[in-house]
């Protein structure tokens, strides 16, 4: 527990680790299932060597030598991959229990979290009573995650982590209890290159998924000892041979469009969807317009009632296999998604909203609209003359055109050789 006890400083009560029981300790309170499984080496694997990955990352590491443990950050990831049967052993993160540690060490954070709120060369930004607050709220919260992990590194003979960032909170907890043990750590390039969810970098290896996103890192200066090319990878489409894929009923005939949705804000992507929408209600025939929503927007409910056309339609994150979406579509618009880059892997025309912008991993002349009647001028010409759409595709192709269908063996191999 902790608590405020003067203005510019913390201190910590004593931390109650209540020991669970034997039942708590043996099943998973949100499942009933085992939260930890009993591991002993076998013939086949006698140096007890394991890695950790995440979950999610299941299909590319089904088949490595190796053995795996894989850990979910939630329950709703837990659930989804307790349906791969062979997704196994699966752990949920929430369900470890923690690890005894000295009252000591943890007083040791807080006073060093004060030190450097006092110091007159952290910004003021970060002496403020609100980020004080969110502080109070969030700590507690991450040494408890830390102490899970010092459970889970402790059971298992875990010598390798694998994991699509080492950046966000589940990979950055990881990948930091593993490095403080001197453990290798990997990370597997998740999405286009950028300085806000790429960098730094702290993992001992980087897949990523060609050598314009290697020479994009090496110009930060990125060990190019540590970046390694194995083409790219969609996660999506690996789980997409496993799950059902819904069927899109709509008339083929009809031109579509493909709007990938980014978090880029509210008032960011209301205006690009009534753009879009204002665009399409301009030509002679009706486009038929999927908006992708990103999986922080939810259900997109918050947009339903921009959409003016019966063809307009808002699929969630979970809904609406990508795959049939970018086979189905004749244009793709977005700002800045990855789903560019697997758009033009499939030859599609790309359209990008927004003033024109360097993109590290194209050559040529991308076409760029801020407005509706520049985008409605688009569509008319699409329709009038279906060899359009050929001059917009031959406007700029990707500088690497990498075999998704090789990343994972390029992964293994590396991994493994």
């Amino acid at each position: 527990m902790v608590r405020k006890t003067q203005k510019n400083s913390w201190t910590t009560t004593s931390q109650e680790h209540k020991p669970k029981s034997k039942k708590e300790m043996d099943c998973s309170a949100s499942t009933g299932l085992p939260a930890l499984f009993a591991f002993e080496p076998s013939q086949k694997n006698p140096c007890s060597r394991m890695n950790l990955v995440r979950a999610e990352l299941f299909f590319l590491t089904q088949d490595m030598p190796q053995a795996c443990l894989y850990l979910s950050h939630s329950k709703k990831e837990y659930l989804k991959m307790l349906q791969i049967k062979n997704c196994r052993p699966l752990i949920l993160l929430n369900d470890i229990q923690e690890k005894e540690v000295s009252d000591t060490e943890e007083q040791e954070i807080w006073k060093q979290m004060e030190q450097i709120c006092s110091s007159s060369k952290t910004a003021s930004l970060f002496k403020s009573k609100a980020f004080k607050q969110w502080l109070l709220k969030k700590v507690p919260r991450t040494l408890k995650r830390i102490r899970q992990m010092q459970t889970l590194f402790s059971t298992y003979p875990i010598t390798k982590t694998i994991y699509g960032s080492t950046l966000n909170r589940h990979g950055a907890l990881v990948t930091s209890v593993a490095q403080s043990k001197q453990l290798f750590t990997v990370n597997i390039q998740h999405g286009l290159v950028g300085e806000l969810g790429h960098l730094p970098l702290n993992a001992d290896l980087h897949l990523v998924w060609g050598e314009a996103d290697a020479r994009y890192l090496e110009s930060f200066g990125a060990n190019r000892q540590q970046l390694h090319v194995c083409g790219p990878v969609f996660i999506r489409n690996y789980e997409a041979k496993h799950v059902p894929t819904e069927q899109n009923e709509s008339s083929p005939k009809k031109m579509r469009v493909l709007v990938a949705l980014q978090p880029l804000g509210r008032v960011f992507n209301r205006r690009m969807i009534q753009m879009i929408e204002k665009a399409a209600s301009g030509v002679s025939e009706p486009l038929i317009i999927d908006y992708k929503l990103h999986p922080d927007q939810g259900k997109g409910k918050r947009y339903q009632s921009l959409l003016c056309s019966p063809f307009s339609k808002l699929i969630p994150h979970h809904k609406g296999n990508l795959q049939s979406l970018l086979s189905q579509a004749d244009i793709i618009i977005t700002h800045s998604s990855a789903v560019a880059y697997e758009g033009l892997l499939q030859n599609k025309a790309i359209l990008f909203y927004g003033p024109p912008i360097p993109f590290y991993y194209l050559r040529g002349t991308p076409f760029f609209f801020q407005d509706s009647l520049c985008l409605q001028e688009v569509f008319a010409k699409a329709l009038q003359r279906p060899q359009f759409l050929e001059e917009l595709r031959s406007r700029c192709t990707l500088i690497d055109q990498g075999d998704p269908n090789r990343a994972k063996e390029n992964i293994k191999e590396v991994l493994f050789k």
